[in-house]
C-alpha cells in the first residue's frame, strides 16, 4: 500500500489505510491502535524535560541577563536576536562566541564557535577589544582561533554548510582530543538572504517560505544530534498601522502577531516586528527582541563623559523562561 515505515502508517487516516490497503476499517483502527500503543512513551515531567542533563548551559557574561533567559543560553535550541540596525545584536552574537569559550568553572562550555556571516565580515577587532575588556575573559581561556568563520551570501550556500559542512566539521572536531567542540553557532543574518527577492508574488512567498522550512529543519537537525545551541540574528521591519477590528470580528493576522511577532515592554517598541513571518516564527525556540530606547544616562563621573544610550532587551517568548524586559548598555567590555 505504499506505507514504508511506522511514520508513513501514524500519519495516514483509518479510511486512508483501509482504503489503501484493502482491509476493513474496523482492522485498519485496530493496527493504528496497537501501533500507538506500542510506541507510546511513559509520560514525564516537564521540569525533567527542561533538566535534560543532554543539555548545557553556557553565560551570556552578565548575571543579570541569564537569570532573565532561564539561566544562561542552552543547547540543543535555536534562539533568535531580532532587531533594528545598531541595537546590538551583532555585539552579542560575539559575545556568546567569546564566553562558550570559557571553561565550566566560571560558566562556559569550554568550546568552539562558528560563525556564519551573510553579507559582513568577522569584526575581529571588536572581538579582541571584548576579550582584553572583559573581566571573565582572558587569552588564556578564550581565542579568535576558536571562532570558525564561514561566508554564505547565498541561501543555496547556507544550505549546503548547515547540510554538509558543519556536520563534517562537528566530527572532525570530535576525533581530535586537541580540538575545542562546537557548542554555538552563529548566523548573522539570516533575513539578509531573502533582499534579492524584487517583487513579492504568491509565488515568491511559497518559495520564501519553503526555503525557511528548509533551512530550519537543518538547524533542528544541528541542535539536537550535536547538542550545540543555534544563535540566529534577525531584522525587523516597520509595523503598518490598520484598522482595529470590531469586537465581534475574528482575531487576524496583526491581533496575532502581537504575541509572537514584537515586543511591548515600552512605548513604541511595537512598531517594529521580526521579519520572515510566520514560517520562521514557529521555528524558534526563543524570541529575544533588541532596540534603542532614544534614552541617554550618564555612567561617568567625569565632565568631559558622554551620555551613555540606553537599549532594550525583551523576551518576547521562550520555551525556557518567562516574558521578560531589561535595559542594557553596550561597553567596550560588551552588553
Amino acid at each position: 500500500g505504499g506505507f514504508k515505515d511506522i511514520a508513513d502508517l501514524l500519519l495516514a487516516t483509518p479510511s486512508e489505510l483501509s482504503r489503501t490497503c484493502r482491509i476493513a476499517p474496523q482492522e485498519a483502527n485496530e493496527i493504528i491502535a496497537r501501533i500507538c500503543q506500542e510506541q507510546a512513551q511513559p509520560p514525564r515531567r516537564l521540569a525533567d524535560i527542561v533538566a535534560d542533563e543532554r543539555d548545557e548551559i553556557f553565560t551570556t557574561g552578565d548575571a543579570e541577563l541569564d537569570t532573565l533567559l532561564g539561566g544562561g543560553i542552552r543547547t540543543g535550541m535555536i534562539w533568535e536576536a531580532a532587531g533594528e540596525s545598531a541595537a546590538g545584536k551583532t555585539q552579542l552574537g560575539l559575545q556568546l562566541s567569546l564566553f562558550v569559550q570559557l571553561p565550566p568553572s566560571l560558566g562556559g562550555l569550554s568550546g568552539a564557535a562558528c560563525y556564519i556571516m551573510v553579507a559582513s565580515r568577522l569584526q575581529t577587532t571588536r572581538l579582541e577589544q571584548m576579550l582584553n575588556a572583559h573581566p571573565m575573559l582572558s587569552p588564556s581561556t578564550c581565542s579568535l582561533s576558536n571562532i570558525q568563520t564561514v561566508q554564505t551570501p547565498t541561501i543555496e550556500k547556507l544550505i549546503y554548510v548547515l547540510s554538509t559542512f558543519l556536520p563534517q566539521y562537528i566530527l572532525t572536531r570530535s576525533s581530535d582530543s586537541t580540538s575545542r567542540p562546537l557548542k554555538l553557532v552563529v548566523i548573522d543574518a539570516l533575513a539578509e538572504l531573502f533582499h534579492d527577492i524584487a517583487r513579492t508574488t504568491t509565488q515568491t512567498l511559497v518559495e520564501r517560505s519553503r526555503k525557511i522550512s528548509e533551512i530550519s529543519i537543518l538547524l533542528h537537525q544541528l541542535a539536537s544530534r550535536y547538542r550545540i545551541a543555534i544563535w540566529v540574528l534577525n531584522e525587523v521591519t516597520d509595523v503598518l498601522a490598520r484598522d482595529q477590528p470590531p469586537d465581534n470580528a475574528a482575531v487576524g493576522y496583526r491581533g496575532q502577531a502581537m504575541w509572537f511577532g514584537c515586543a511591548n515592554s515600552i512605548p513604541g517598541e511595537d512598531r517594529k516586528e521580526a521579519s520572515l513571518g510566520l514560517a520562521w516564527a514557529n521555528q524558534v525556540n526563543a524570541r529575544i527582541f533588541l532596540s534603542r530606547t532614544g534614552r541617554r544616562r550618564y555612567l561617568g563621573e567625569g565632565e568631559n563623559d558622554e551620555p551613555t544610550l540606553i537599549r532594550r532587551l525583551s523576551i518576547v517568548f521562550s520555551s525556557v523562561s518567562p516574558p521578560a524586559s531589561c535595559d542594557y548598555i553596550v561597553t567596550t567590555q560588551g552588553i
